[in-house]
């Protein structure tokens, strides 16, 4: 009985270090940001594209406590579009803040189809030298393509 009720502090503190301390995890969030302004301009290499996003960043899925399900975080991002050349077609940087205005730093990157990868490029508090990727996917709300919601899978380490 002796070995039974040690084993079980073991391995209950074992799991409680693991999740106070945790160096890494997996969480999936969904992301839904609105345009608020945007200029192009034509020139020989298509059509460039630069604008200024705003929404939220909600988890739905974690591996431990640094991003607590259903939180969700303010994120604002800037959008660099380019069409009509071989190039890589989106680069997005944004800052994705929290309740307790920690940041978190991304960088989103796709060619033409939905389907991209965003870096994960550490931040402050909480997430100061986290490193990490996300797969993503997005679905355009509307016509007029003014509202984005984006599903994201990431890794993360630090």
């Amino acid at each position: 009985m002796k070995k039974l009720v040690v084993a079980g502090l073991v391995l209950g503190a074992g799991f409680v270090s693991g999740e106070a301390g945790a160096e890494e995890g997996v969480f999936r969030a969904l992301q839904s940001v609105e345009r608020q302004y945007s200029a192009s301009i034509d020139g020989p290499e298509g059509r460039i594209e630069a604008a200024h996003w705003t929404g939220t960043h909600t988890v739905l899925e974690t591996s431990g406590p640094t991003f607590g399900i259903g939180s969700s975080r303010v994120v604002y991002l800037a959008r660099y579009w380019r069409d009509g050349d071989r190039l890589l077609k989106l680069v997005s940087p944004s800052t994705v803040t929290d309740a307790n205005g920690d940041h978190l730093f991304m960088v989103a990157r796709r060619g033409s189809t939905p389907v991209g990868r965003n870096e994960i490029r550490g931040g402050t508090g909480k997430y100061a030298g986290m490193k990490g990727s996300c797969g993503y996917t997005i679905d355009n709300a509307g016509t007029e393509q003014t509202t984005i919601v984006v599903d994201m899978t990431c890794d993360w380490s630090r």
